[in-house]
């Protein structure tokens, strides 16, 4: 019988994230961050603390915010499985460093 903590149990969600070898950035229904993994804070250059519950916008070029709510709204209106970005070039915006 498999126990709490039982090395035949499944990894967690939490741990599953943190062991992707890729960013990984989950939003919710509004739009703002809920969930980061360790490579989100490598690549991206911010905290979890400063990531979580910010609008995911803060990680895209700010002369595409507008465009991206829009594609945001329109998919939670008609949510369906889909690769993200499919057919665009993704961009994104680091965390500007005053250290070099």
């Amino acid at each position: 019988m498999s126990g709490a903590g039982c090395a035949d149990d499944p990894p967690s969600p939490r741990v599953r994230l943190e062991a992707a070898p890729d960013s990984v950035v989950i939003v919710n229904h509004t739009g703002r961050i809920d969930m980061v993994n360790a490579q989100t804070e490598s690549i991206f250059g911010y905290s979890r603390a400063e990531l979580l519950g910010q609008p995911v916008e803060m990680l895209i070029p700010e002369r595409l915010h507008a465009a991206h709510v829009r594609r945001r709204d329109s998919y939670q209106k008609n949510p369906s499985v889909r690769a993200m970005g499919l057919g665009r070039n993704l961009l994104a915006r680091r965390k500007v460093s005053d250290n070099p």
